[in-house]
């Protein structure tokens, strides 16, 4: 019906689990103890894309080890 070079695609439902690598981790967690920093200074620091730097950012954020205020419109991630 479909051939030999047919392809079955299933459904997959696990979710990635995506953990924060301990360098970059640092290098943030380190930055924030001095100053509070918008996801675009965590992009140029690390050089991570947007997403990521965000993924990561939203992820230190659920551990409790960031938290975020807005000022001026602008969210910043700073250590509590």
């Amino acid at each position: 019906m479909f051939g030999p070079s047919c392809e079955i695609i299933s459904i997959f439902e696990k979710a990635a689990e995506i953990h924060v690598e301990p360098a970059t981790a640092s290098i943030i967690l380190e930055t924030l103890k001095r100053r509070p920093l918008t996801l675009d200074d965590v992009v140029r620091i690390t050089g991570m894309s947007h997403f990521e730097a965000k993924t990561r950012l939203n992820i230190l954020e659920k551990e409790g080890r960031i938290t975020t205020y807005v000022l001026n419109d602008e969210l910043f991630y700073v250590s509590p």
